[in-house]
């Protein structure tokens, strides 16, 4: 006779307080290795950021890239894009900055 067994339930309060505790403990080792690091980022934000990197086994040199081509626009023209382009197992990003408009004719 087979026994049947449910999962555990998880109590959410519990839950809360692990990620919390884990939060902080991060924190704290973030903090002793890159001082004032935290001061400027959102904690909540680099550990999501970890996190995701770590389920998807994405490339993490895929970010600066990205990160350097949304700050070359901002301090260019303000206006353009950063592509990431996929293609299989590879992967590469672009930047295309806007120019300002201007009017075809002359007068």
């Amino acid at each position: 006779m087979e026994i049947m067994t449910s999962l555990p339930t998880i109590n959410p309060e519990s839950y809360d307080f692990q990620v919390s505790h884990n939060n902080s403990l991060t924190s704290e080792l973030f903090n002793q290795m890159f001082p004032g690091f935290l001061s400027f980022i959102n904690p909540d934000c680099l550990f999501e950021i970890i996190s995701f990197l770590s389920e998807t086994h994405v490339n993490p040199r895929v970010l600066p890239k990205v990160i350097r081509g949304i700050n070359n626009i901002m301090m260019g023209t303000g206006s353009g894009q950063v592509i990431v382009h996929v293609a299989k197992d590879f992967m590469n990003v672009s930047v295309r900055e806007t120019d300002e408009e201007m009017k075809c004719k002359s007068r």
